[in-house]
């Protein structure tokens, strides 16, 4: 009626919310674990052993870093998106709300001065109706 969701609609809604039991892991040792829940991605560090060499080590936090250059780029982009998606949303809105304002304000308008030409006649019949009832007690009281 007043456009609001059944509660089974809400409860369903609220289920659906609780992350998937269908988690995927992926486990390279010599790359780092990667875990991927819904689509979110999130990579651990690559390790190096301990009696590695000293390049083998470097490499391992140059790839480190490359994947973390790699991570704030893609954050970077996702947030530029969500952001213009925000901002398009916004004006969406603003010029709904500025709309349904204008809408809004042509009814009250209408309400309250739509029959503002009925209210004027009623107004003279009135005086009319003033004048003829105060009338004859005038002229009753000059006899």
């Amino acid at each position: 009626m007043f456009e609001k969701p059944s509660y089974a609609n809400l409860f369903r809604a609220w289920f659906a919310d609780f992350p998937s039991r269908n988690r995927q892991v992926d486990f390279h040792p010599e790359d780092g674990a990667t875990t991927k829940v819904g689509g979110a991605s999130r990579s651990l560090w690559a390790h190096g052993l301990p009696g590695d060499p000293l390049q083998r080590r470097i490499d391992v936090i140059a790839e480190n870093v490359a994947e973390l250059r790699d991570d704030v780029n893609q954050l970077k982009h996702d947030i530029s998106q969500l952001e213009s998606r925000q901002g398009a949303a916004l004006s969406t809105e603003a010029t709904r709300r500025l709309e349904e304002h204008a809408a809004l304000y042509g009814k009250l308008e209408t309400a309250q001065t739509g029959g503002l030409h009925i209210s004027l006649i009623g107004l003279i019949w009135l005086s009319v109706g003033v004048l003829f009832t105060s009338v004859p007690s005038e002229i009753a009281a000059l006899r």
